[in-house]
């Protein structure tokens, strides 16, 4: 790799060799420096405590000075890291690391203290040798010495030696560079993915001619070096055009985040607009002129990199970083935006423009020269912003209206044009048309003309891009506002939060006992997350469930993001609170919490952002604005002719299903077909009238009956609506119908996937009086899709009562198919609802019998579960929607990708009694260590770590191998343990156990 024109270059190295080479390197040790003193000076005790902070948990403690730990502590700029995992137990707190000399379980290489010529053994003598208990008399020699055990002075790699007789004190820094067994990479994610190494960075740092290389020194005077963080966003920010990479200055301008995650997890957002170009932001790889310490003072880790700068402040700086990910950033581009300005702010790109007329908004006119254009009412765009909607169909604000104001329409070459609302009112004679004669508008005129009947020839208008509303009644402003920005971009000033938080209002109470009160998030996210701001419909569950980024910004820079399936619709989670126990925030302080404070049960610590002034949402689940118009399927498109004579004509846009049968190798098509839901009302019997409805139970909420076997509904209905569909049996025939003992998949258009049984495509006599037949609904509410937004979707005629209840779930399909909700407490509620799956395209038909199987997680021994996963089970998990990091991918040497769950998922399922919640995984648990067991085929068994694989995909538990789930002919089958951490997989896992480490 080399470095040009101040960007990287493209990579020469492959990700084989890479990942070979990586392996490799984490396999030598990290003693290069044997016999190296970190720090010989005299024993100079104190009956004084050290305060010193576990990087383990974060709690400081006081520690005796004249105990071993003590002495360390009190040394300054040494670099200690000690965990407290045993603390509770034993009382004591073991040393991990003295500089970057750390604790290493696989290659036995550890830490060990010597006083008088005598190891301790803190851990079998925790009252007499504790490293924080011991107390040392002024005549003692203590020394700790690091490497493989048995240790002495001259075995150990790294050694600090404390002594009577020594006058002085002196810590021996480490190299001057990394050397090649500190061997580190970094991820950069964006429109692509890199992999950045330390000999790329270092070699980077030090190009010729470049300004790579920035160096900034804090307040104690540290002078940090590295590369700015803008270059290496420069990497992935675009799909580049030339041979090395450069900074898109356009897509910075526009907006997007970029997230810098620490190894442990921590993370911080930044802005695009902030750090385009900028030296004030760093990833800096050195302090001093040497490499990072392992960790921090405070015990934070630290190495290989940390973000500083002059713009860096508190929770902004992350050390540790192991990747950099941008967020916000859309792989392509609408070929133009139309925005809007009016009491609300919307951009509208060329296919929700597109989508608006074919939901029947749409008119045409055809000039004096016979040219005809088609396009948008300007009407229907002004009603889009004139007010804060309570409906998804826009509709002219009557009070705005009959205020009046105007309408100032932006086009090519600074030109404007000025039209009155009196004048436009639901008049279909002032057009913005994107079309003429059938083809979209090119060449100068583009993308937007404004014309029509009533649009004289003098105010014809090309190249519109904005449409202002001026003169609309303004809001109080009142001392302070939030920026809401999402599909839509709303300001909410004080007056307006304060009355809605009366309306709308959330709660919560901290540890002090302080409570504070404002807005529950999910509401505030309800008014930007479609176009629909208020009412019943406010917030959208769909979107919310297919997921999308939210970025809470306070005004000073610090940034947060959270997921929306994190936040779900709790009004005590997560909170933007404007008063604490009844008064106005605190305006005192370096960073002051006023005017907004998120605050809830599930912000911590660095993730409570004050003086919140903006909450942007991005990275929709389909990676572009939602399209959430719901006009009916009766609306008609209107053509004027210069005479004003109306035309009308169906509308034309109809999804579809694609319906593909699979040979036995799950991969080869053996035939396919793709129908609408016009096509299936005529040749299909149509499953319901439009009136009659059909009906899923509900969860009963009753952790002692969760199946309803005797059929009382606690839990009432989930969903109950007039449906119209054709049966499913009738789609599959289309490429040849199921055979006994296969299944299908439903796929959705995110990517969900629903598995269904023979037996259940082709129920017998007894379930089809319990569950009936499956079908596919097309018509909910009288409105077909695309207007029918969830469809197609799958419903179930529910047999004798039209009810698919829990009860009938459990009676009639292979319980691999079960579905299920995590409701508080863990309690595992079956979902008959669970299979009520929406956006059906794809329909995948396998001719090759399924081969069922079972996973054994086992963690009893660390305090944990013993929980069989079933196989229908784990395949509904790896394709969930509902939270992330459930699937994950590597490719091999060979090029064989492998997909599946990583194993620090799985080992979260049984590690506590938490089996499903956003903490099921308990993290500090894994980092104190303890060993995960993987058993395969014919005894195949391997040990790992735990604190190795906190929350990496390095380990991955693979069901599916190159596009499809591993066939029972398969060594392979059904899982196997592979991954870039693991040296030796395991084919045919069958059993997970985790086992309490001897350390």
């Amino acid at each position: 790799m080399y470095w040009e024109s101040g960007m990287f270059n493209n990579y020469c190295l492959n990700s084989r060799a890479f990942f070979a080479l990586l392996i490799l390197l984490l396999s030598i040790s990290y003693g290069v420096y044997a016999g190296e003193t970190l720090y010989e000076g005299q024993l100079d005790l104190s009956e004084q405590t050290v305060q010193m902070t576990s990087y383990a948990s974060g709690t400081q403690y006081e520690v005796p000075g004249d105990s071993p730990l003590g002495l360390l502590g009190a040394i300054p700029d040494l670099e200690i890291a000690f965990t407290d995992k045993s603390y509770d137990a034993k009382g004591i707190l073991l040393l991990d690391a003295i500089g970057s000399y750390t604790y290493d379980k696989t290659l036995g290489k550890s830490w060990v203290c010597e006083v008088n010529g005598v190891i301790l053994n803190d851990w079998e003598n925790p009252d007499t040798d504790g490293l924080n208990v011991k107390k040392i008399s002024s005549d003692d020699t203590v020394a700790f010495f690091y490497g493989v055990k048995p240790l002495t002075s001259e075995s150990a790699e790294a050694k600090v030696i404390f002594s009577a007789e020594a006058k002085t004190g002196t810590i021996t820094e480490g190299p001057e560079k990394s050397s090649g067994s500190e061997e580190w990479s970094l991820i950069l994610k964006g429109i692509r993915e890199e992999t950045i190494r330390a000999s790329d960075f270092i070699e980077g740092k030090e190009c010729t001619g470049s300004k790579h290389n920035v160096v900034w020194k804090d307040e104690e005077g540290n002078e940090w070096s590295g590369i700015p963080l803008w270059i290496l966003i420069g990497m992935v920010d675009d799909a580049e055009s030339s041979d090395h990479y450069t900074f898109n200055d356009d897509l910075a301008t526009k907006g997007y985040s970029i997230k810098v995650i620490s190894s442990d997890g921590w993370d911080t957002t930044l802005e695009s607009a902030a750090i385009a170009r900028s030296d004030a932001y760093i990833i800096a790889d050195e302090c001093n002129g040497k490499p990072l310490a392992k960790t921090t003072d405070a015990g934070k880790p630290l190495w290989p990199l940390a973000l500083k700068g002059s713009a860096i402040f508190g929770g902004q700086s992350v050390g540790s970083i192991a990747s950099i990910e941008i967020t916000g950033l859309a792989g392509s581009e609408s070929a133009w935006n139309l925005e809007l300005n009016g009491a609300v702010t919307d951009k509208i790109n060329q296919e929700y423009f597109t989508s608006i007329q074919k939901s029947g908004i749409q008119v045409s006119w055809t000039d004096g020269d016979g040219n005809k254009y088609t396009g948008v009412p300007l009407w229907y765009l002004a009603a889009m912003v004139d007010d804060i909607a309570i409906s998804s169909e826009p509709g002219l604000s009557k009070d705005a209206a009959k205020a009046g104001y105007s309408l100032i329409i932006h086009g090519a070459e600074g030109k404007t044009e000025t039209l009155q609302i009196g004048d436009i009112s639901k008049s279909d004679g002032y057009i913005i048309a994107d079309s003429v004669n059938g083809e979209k508008i090119s060449g100068a005129d583009a993308p937007l003309i404004l014309t029509g009947e009533s649009v004289s020839s003098e105010q014809v208008l090309s190249g519109v891009f904005r449409i202002e509303l001026v003169g609309l009644e303004k809001p109080e402003p009142g001392d302070w506002s939030l920026d809401l920005d999402g599909v839509l971009s709303i300001t909410i000033h004080q007056p307006y939060f304060e009355q809605a938080a009366k309306c709308h209002p959330g709660t919560f109470t901290d540890e002090e006992g302080n409570e504070y009160t404002g807005i529950p998030l999910w509401l505030l996210l309800g008014w930007v997350d479609d176009r629909t701001p208020h009412g019943s419909d406010g917030f959208n569950d769909n979107i919310s469930e297919a997921g999308y980024r939210v970025i809470i910004k306070a005004g000073d820079g610090y940034a947060k993001d959270f997921s929306s399936l994190d936040i779900g619709t709790s009004n005590e989670d997560y909170i933007i609170a404007n008063l604490i126990n009844g008064e106005p925030l605190s305006t005192e302080g370096d960073h002051p919490p006023f005017p907004l404070k998120l605050v809830g049960k599930k912000v911590s610590g660095g993730f409570s952002v004050g003086n919140v002034v903006r909450i942007s949402l991005t990275d929709f689940g389909d990676g572009s604005l939602p399209n959430t118009d719901d006009t009916t399927s009766d609306s008609i498109k209107t053509e004027v002719t210069p005479e004003g004579e109306p035309e009308t004509s169906e509308k034309t846009s109809v999804p579809s299903v694609r319906i593909i049968a699979y040979d036995t190798d799950g991969k080869t098509i053996l035939n396919e077909t793709t129908v609408d839901y016009t096509w299936m009302e005529e040749n299909f019997p149509i499953i319901g009238d439009g009136t009659e409805t059909f009906r899923y139970e509900g969860i009963t909420n009753t952790p002692e009956d969760v199946w309803d076997e005797e059929l009382t509904f606690p839990g009432g209905f989930k969903i109950d609506a007039p449906v119209k569909g054709t049966l499913i049996r009738d789609l599959v025939g289309l490429v040849g119908g199921m055979e006994s003992g296969t299944v299908l998949n439903l796929v959705a258009s995110d990517g969900y996937e629903t598995k269904l049984a023979y037996s259940t495509i082709y129920p017998n006599p007894a379930a089809m009086t319990l569950a009936g037949e499956a079908f596919l609904a097309w018509n909910k509410d009288g409105k077909n899709v695309p207007q029918f937004r969830e469809g197609y979707q799958l419903f179930f005629t529910g047999g004798d009562d039209g009810v698919f209840s829990l009860w009938d779930m459990h009676e009639t399909m292979n319980p691999n198919h079960w579905h299920y909700y995590w409701g508080d407490g863990g309690v595992q509620y079956a979902s008959a609802a669970g299979l009520a799956t929406k956006y059906v395209t794809e329909i995948h038909v396998f001719t090759e019998p399924e081969s069922e199987w079972e996973l054994h997680l086992n963690g009893t021994d660390v305090g944990g579960l013993d929980a069989p996963i079933a196989s229908g089970y784990y395949d509904s998990g790896l394709v969930c929607q509902f939270g992330a990091n459930h699937k994950a991918s590597y490719t091999d040497t060979d090029g064989t990708v492998y997909e599946g769950m990583p194993l620090w998922f799985l080992c979260g399922f049984v590690d506590d009694a938490d089996q499903h919640s956003n903490q099921a995984y308990n993290e500090d648990l894994a980092k104190s260590g303890y060993n995960i067991i993987i058993e395969g085929n014919e005894g195949a068994t391997t040990i790992i770590d735990s604190s190795k694989a906190v929350r990496s995909s390095d380990y991955l538990i693979a069901s599916i191998k190159d596009g499809v789930r591993i066939p029972s002919t398969d060594a392979a089958f059904p899982l196997m343990l592979i991954g870039a951490g693991v040296s030796e997989p395991v084919s045919g896992v069958h059993s997970i156990t985790l086992t309490k480490s001897d350390d």
